[in-house]
């Protein structure tokens, strides 16, 4: 049965002992590495750095840009600080320096990005299911936020932010009212409504990020 075996030359390399190779390097993640994951210590650090008058803003801005890849948990935003720091220097007045203009831009990013993580995770917890309402149940809805975008339309801020704001203080009314389009409902849209029209700085703060939806909503829905 010889006749029908294909003898081929061994390879070397194939009598080598396994390991004996070059080894390859493995792309495996640290846990450190994770958006989730962050040590206390390196948030501190980076909160002195970015508050040190004698630091460069380069070394701000490299800073900034590792700490746009975290997620830190509100327990360690509140610890810290580092939140309130962020926020000031995306406040902050740049002159025309290339460089200063990036660190407040990038400041800006990683401020909204934090608020919108802590805002998922709120939204997580509670647990809501929107379910599809009833023609009626709808068209009020429809009605009431085209009334909140129309009282937020000031000033040179885009449309689509705004609706989509106006979206978000809608669902957040419809929340507190219990799901329910009742009178609650209306007389907090009523409320919400004037009170926007009422205060120009109300829109300026939303757009920015200095106060949440839910905060203004609670405002007033809380009003007597």
């Amino acid at each position: 049965m010889d006749k029908f075996l294909i003898k081929t030359k061994r390879n070397d390399q194939n009598n080598s002992k396994i390991g004996t190779g070059p080894r390859i390097r493995s792309r495996q993640s640290t846990l450190q590495s994770l958006a989730g994951v962050v040590v206390i210590e390196d948030i501190e650090e980076a909160k002195q750095k970015l508050e040190s008058p004698n630091e460069t803003v380069g070394k701000k801005i490299e800073i900034l840009k590792k700490l746009k890849n975290k997620k830190p948990a509100k327990e360690v935003l509140l610890q810290t600080g580092i939140g309130k720091t962020v926020r000031k220097l995306g406040k902050a007045p740049c002159g025309e320096d290339q460089s200063e203009k990036l660190l407040q831009t990038l400041s800006y990013e990683v401020y909204r990005l934090w608020r919108k993580e802590l805002e998922r995770k709120v939204e997580l917890t509670r647990n809501k299911i929107e379910v599809k309402s009833d023609k009626e149940t709808e068209t009020r809805r429809s009605s009431a936020e085209s009334l909140i975008l129309s009282a937020l339309q000031r000033g040179k801020t885009s449309q689509e932010s705004l609706g989509v704001i106006s979206q978000e203080l809608e669902r957040e009314v419809l929340g507190r009212s219990n799901n329910l389009v009742g009178t609650n409902y209306k007389r907090t849209v009523r409320r919400l409504v004037f009170g926007l029209r009422g205060d120009q700085g109300l829109t300026q703060d939303l757009v920015s990020g200095d106060l949440t939806v839910r905060t203004v909503v609670r405002r007033f829905s809380e009003q007597v």
